[in-house]
């Protein structure tokens, strides 16, 4: 049984007053309809739903900021989201079926992404260009079956725009892993 969109409706506030909206663990398989009303939300938490994918319109939200799509069934995003051109915050961890290629060429568009979650998607590789993101400086790409990234032709000084990369829990062979701390080690933290 879906979730209701009524505690947003009974917050008394209109809709362009209304800057977070939380409709996390809803059992959502689509989007309520109320939700397009309220276009200047920064905040957006759609976790745990059962989510496949996002209509064309969610391009509405021109001023979101930070978007959680945690643990849904999404295979890919809608084809404007690299029109979110306010995004920093994306997590799309615990969506098993992502098709990579296709999501990373529509995010590697965001201007302003900061921080990316990819953990528990059942990865087994990545394109180079999710590390070229050019503000990009948070990636979570642990809990997945990697074994190998495509960062070797990349000058390690690169990573050091990095606060944090992930690769934890990977399918890493052992020499795999000192060679992605040589190359990686530049960023502030980094967990192989």
């Amino acid at each position: 049984m879906e979730s209701s969109f009524s505690d947003i409706i009974l917050s008394g506030k209109k809709p362009e007053e209304i800057l977070r909206v939380n409709l996390h663990f809803g059992n959502f398989s689509k989007l309520p309809e109320e939700l397009w009303e309220y276009e200047n939300i920064e905040f957006l938490e759609l976790s745990e739903n059962n989510l496949t994918s996002l209509p064309d319109n969610f391009a509405v939200f021109k001023n979101l900021k930070t978007i959680s799509l945690h643990k849904n069934n999404l295979v890919e995003l809608f084809d404007g989201f690299s029109n979110l051109k306010n995004l920093e915050h994306l997590d799309l961890g615990g969506n098993f079926n992502l098709d990579i290629q296709k999501v990373t060429k529509q995010i590697a568009k965001l201007p302003k992404l900061k921080e990316l979650v990819l953990s528990h998607c059942s990865l087994r590789s990545v394109d180079q260009s999710l590390f070229k993101i050019e503000h990009l400086k948070i990636l979570y790409l642990n809990s997945n079956k990697i074994t190998d990234l495509p960062v070797f032709d990349l000058d390690n000084d690169f990573f050091s725009k990095f606060q944090k990369i992930d690769l934890s829990v990977n399918d890493f062979l052992p020499e795999k892993k000192i060679e992605l701390r040589d190359k990686l080690g530049k960023a502030e933290q980094l967990f192989v």
